[in-house]
Parts: C-alpha cells; sequence; structure tokens
C-alpha cells in the first residue's frame, strides 16, 4: 500500500495552524513528520495538539496548553491522548522492540518524527497513516506535502 499526495500547502510560522487543521479533517491518527532537523516538525505537532483541542477529536483530554519539545531522549511524550514520539537516529528494530506498535494501539493521535522508515510496516499491520514532507522554501515558510 502506497500513500498518495493530497494536498500542497504553502505557509509561515503564523498560518501553521491551517496546516495543523488541514491535517487534524483527515480524521487519522497516526501522522509520519519528515523533514530535515529543523524544519518544523515539534512546531507542527504543536499546531497539531491547539487543533485537536478545539476539534471533536479527544478534546476533554488534550493539554494544548503544554508547550510540545521534542521527545528525542525519552522517545515520546503523551499530551493527554496525543502522543508525540522522536524516532531520530533510531532504528527500526529498537522502536519496535521498545513496543511502538503497542503505544501505536492506544487510543489516541500518535505524531511521529523521523517515522518515514516505519510507514511500509504500519500500513501493512493495518494502521491509517498520514504522511506530511516539511519542505524548506527559499521564501519565507514552508511546504507542507500531505499524503494519505
Amino acid at each position: 500500500m502506497t500513500l498518495k499526495l493530497r494536498k500542497q500547502l504553502h505557509a509561515t510560522q503564523d498560518e501553521l495552524q491551517a496546516v495543523a487543521e488541514e491535517i487534524v479533517s483527515l480524521g487519522v491518527d497516526v501522522i509520519i513528520l519528515s523533514g530535515v532537523v529543523g524544519s518544523g516538525k515539534t512546531a507542527l505537532t504543536q499546531a497539531l495538539l491547539t487543533s485537536i483541542k478545539h476539534s471533536s477529536l479527544e478534546s476533554s483530554k488534550v493539554d494544548s496548553s503544554v508547550q510540545a519539545t521534542s521527545p528525542t531522549f525519552s522517545l515520546m511524550h503523551d499530551y493527554g491522548g496525543v502522543y508525540h514520539y522522536d524516532l531520530y537516529r533510531r532504528t527500526s528494530d529498537e522502536v519496535l522492540q521498545l513496543g511502538l506498535l503497542d503505544w501505536l494501539s492506544e487510543s489516541g493521535v500518535h505524531c511521529i518524527e523521523w517515522g518515514e522508515e516505519l510507514l511500509p510496516l504500519l500500513l501493512d499491520s493495518g494502521f491509517a497513516c498520514v504522511l506530511v514532507k516539511i519542505l524548506a522554501t527559499k521564501q519565507s515558510g514552508r511546504i507542507y506535502e500531505i499524503y494519505v
């Protein structure tokens, strides 16, 4: 199974909330965030927290007042039903042995930074996923490619 480009959006930091709202509107529980170091994966996660809090998804549990930080050393942060993973410099085998598939079975929204390598396995395992590629531009802002 492969994902297809659904939409390409250009947004500045001030317009990031609209990108998050587009992603949340898809109703997918696993969001893979792809981009180079410093591209804004964690900033997008923060915007997703705000969008989820204001949508009907898990709204009673999500704490969007918390500042999302990259869970590079702890692997995962739980923001009240929104789970934020950072797989930077972790092998697929390592995160699978740590129980990633079990964690992803928990109810909520799962945002995974650096999870592109796991995408085929997740799709084959029946997880509904969206891939968001964050591309830098020479102008202000970023290009967000959303694949479903």
